[in-house]
């Protein structure tokens, strides 16, 4: 069930909810390539050891070409240009792009991924891959590199079956790079399978993401030694089926971001899927949505993992203008993903589609957009609380014990869902707010927030889920904070209530 704040409350009451923009502490440049007109420029990027790799989808004929940076004196400072070596017309060179930070690769669809390397500041030509061409294979269509790894797709690769779709895995032995393995997928795949790639370590992802309705899937692989072993298949968790899970993948240790879109005929909402692995397989922990996915369009773009932080692009969001685009940010806090804000350019405007590429190393946040100036924003990651802080265990009832959930950013103007999972269904469920912590005794469990505003009952659906759903207003200092609890009437907790845990959430600077 769905419940709307505007309804429940008068907006003097909901303004304790405000947490205000992200993108005021975050940003700190914006640029473009050597004048910053190249049609398509940072529609590819990639980020390693201090180096921005910037690709120009090229679908234009004459702008072949891709980009390096570097940060200097806390500037992102073009260091060289990197060009086509046989440019022709809607070869798409850079449309991917990838760099360890020493060397960069730049693919095309032209059957070919060419390896740039530096010396001195300056990037030059030293290989060309494949050594044998591979005819109407898509070789080259998606990269990917880690360290002396580096990861080629061919997603209409026939050696399987028709088009099954394959990679390249190549070492770097000190001098080239030498294929080490031809990753083939051990059953029949869907469509597009290695269109998108992703490699940490020892671990690779190819994602098949299908044609425009295909549910998708993401084949995992894993090396050891020099043999690489196809280790997992993963598809959709359960749930609405929604189209092309693998559009974007993200690697970062034991962790792993899977993107799938909104279904265009369903509507089944996408979002980002995270995963685990356990020591022996990779288990879904997560899903993060939007806080209206009902009307929501294609919302998830690209997703950077990196320690205990996941950024997403969002290209389509319209929180600053119709189709201005946004980069989404989440903090893991030992046991889920908290949102924590919205990166959205200073100068934004409708149809920037910003988050049509994304970089990120844990520190900087690289974004592109898909219209001019055809720029690349640079954020970098401010020192701040977290904006979601769980407090308190829930008390159990019939399903166990219940849990808080938000969707969203706090951005002022910006709908945020808050959600009760678990509980018991077609019960009356009550959201409790406070601008303050009470932390009392209260029905067998804890009172977390002082209850300055308790909703109207709303009961739970079948699966034991209630939503609250609203804006936020503006007009909170920065550091302002307000807690959140659902309460649920359910007879068979100690005092007839199940509780979830308390939400505490704070105004960053």
């Amino acid at each position: 069930m769905l419940r709307c704040w505007s309804v429940l409350a008068p907006a003097a009451v909901l303004s304790v909810f405000l947490v205000g923009p992200l993108r005021a502490q975050w940003q700190d440049q914006s640029f473009g390539n050597d004048g910053g007109t190249e049609p398509l420029f940072g529609d590819a990027l990639d980020l390693a050891e201090g180096v921005l790799a910037a690709g120009v989808a090229g679908d234009f004929g004459s702008t072949n070409r891709a980009f390096v940076f570097r940060k200097s004196a806390g500037q992102w400072v073009q260091e060289d240009e990197l060009f086509d070596p046989n440019p022709f017309l809607f070869k798409s060179f850079g449309r991917q792009i990838a760099t360890n930070g020493a060397q960069a690769v730049v693919g095309s669809g032209a059957e070919e991924a060419y390896v740039y390397a530096e010396s001195g500041g300056s990037w030059t030509l030293t290989q060309t891959l494949p050594s044998t061409p591979q005819g109407g294979s898509g070789f080259g269509r998606a990269v990917a590199m880690d360290g002396d790894t580096l990861l080629v797709g061919a997603p209409s690769d026939d050696t399987v079956g028709v088009n099954f779709g394959a990679a390249w895995v190549y070492r770097w032995n000190g001098v080239l790079w030498v294929v080490e393995q031809h990753l083939l997928p051990a059953t029949q795949p869907q469509a597009q399978h290695a269109v998108t790639l992703a490699i940490d370590g020892d671990v690779a992802a190819l994602g098949a993401t299908g044609n425009t309705v295909d549910p998708g899937e993401v084949r995992i692989y894993r090396r050891v030694g020099a043999s690489w072993t196809e280790e997992q298949l993963l598809v959709q968790p359960p749930g609405p089926v929604s189209a092309n899970f693998g559009a974007s993948i993200s690697i970062d240790g034991d962790r792993m971001a899977v993107v799938s879109g909104k279904h265009l005929i369903t509507g089944a909402s996408g979002g980002v899927f995270l995963f685990e692995y356990d020591g022996v397989e990779w288990v879904f922990v997560e899903r993060i949505g939007v806080a209206d996915e009902a009307f929501t369009p294609i919302t998830w773009a690209r997703v950077q993992l990196e320690g205990n932080l996941l950024c997403v692009g969002t290209p389509f969001h319209d929180g600053v203008g119709d189709h201005a685009g946004a980069v989404q940010v989440f903090r893991h806090d030992g046991t889920r993903w908290w949102p924590q804000g919205r990166l959205a350019a200073s100068d934004a405007e409708p149809g920037d589609f910003l988050g049509a590429d994304l970089a990120f190393d844990g520190t900087s946040v690289l974004a592109g957009m898909k219209d001019f100036p055809f720029d690349v924003y640079a954020f970098t990651a401010p020192i701040a609380p977290p904006m979601w802080v769980p407090l308190a265990a829930g008390s159990p009832g019939a399903s166990g014990v219940p849990w808080i959930d938000v969707a969203g950013t706090l951005f002022p103007g910006e709908l945020v869902r808050v959600t009760v999972n678990g509980a018991r269904p077609f019960a009356p469920s009550f959201l409790v707010v406070g601008a303050s912590l009470l932390g009392a005794p209260f029905k067998g469990g804890v009172l977390v927030p002082q209850p300055d505003l308790i909703l109207d009952a709303q009961a739970t659906d079948g699966d034991g889920t209630a939503s609250v759903i609203a804006p936020w207003p503006p007009g909170l200092p920065p550091l302002f904070t307000a807690a959140f609890q659902y309460w649920i009437v359910d007879d068979t907790g100690s005092a007839g209530f199940t509780s979830t845990q308390g939400l505490l959430g704070t105004v960053l600077p």
